[in-house]
């Protein structure tokens, strides 16, 4: 029997409705990274072959040298990635996809905590100095940083709270404070 490799189909059945895949397909996946296995090619050129679940089972990712190299720090077991790609349907092996992209799902927005001191006085400046120091420890989760004038600092690190956010307002006022997205 021969057939065409791009002429091959599968079925999956959801629910009712019956979705047809064929050899070649781009697609576009979300899963939680379960096992990463590094190898070299012959010609010495790194490649992963990346398992990946969802609420549904499982799939095998096969990841060449340019689509590894630009997936960078996302190739970690437990992360969350969606994977661009394209279907590889074999008549007697398991459906693949081949990867284009690798990236983390969602955007992950990094929050500053920007502390205006231009016109601060010392009294006000020393009561900040003990709340950054008391509210940092172990669950620390947002960047602080320092504005005088327009010259910006970083200051660490703290645990922030809508009651913490109401103690820094409380030492500099309302319109000093502010927590930005980058």
């Amino acid at each position: 029997m021969n057939t065409n490799i791009n002429d091959e189909e599968i079925e999956i059945s959801k629910n009712t409705s019956k979705l047809k895949y064929k050899d070649g397909q781009n697609v576009k996946y979300v899963g939680i990274i379960t096992s990463i296995k590094k190898k070299y090619t012959k010609n010495n050129k790194i490649m992963a072959f990346v398992t990946i679940e969802d609420l549904y089972g499982v799939a095998e990712i096969i990841v060449f040298e340019n689509a590894y190299l630009k997936a960078g720090k996302s190739l970690i077991e437990e992360n969350i990635v969606m994977v661009d790609g394209r279907l590889s349907i074999r008549e007697d092996d398991t459906t693949t996809i081949i990867a284009n992209d690798i990236r983390d799902f969602g955007e992950k927005k990094v929050k500053i905590f920007t502390l205006d001191i231009t016109s601060a006085k010392d009294e006000q400046k020393e009561k900040l100095r003990g709340a950054i120091k008391y509210f940092s420890g172990d669950k620390n989760n947002i960047n602080v940083q320092i504005k005088i004038g327009e010259d910006i600092k970083p200051c660490g690190q703290i645990y922030l709270t809508d009651q913490i956010i109401t103690v820094f307002e409380s030492i500099l006022g309302k319109e000093r404070v502010k927590i930005y997205e980058s």
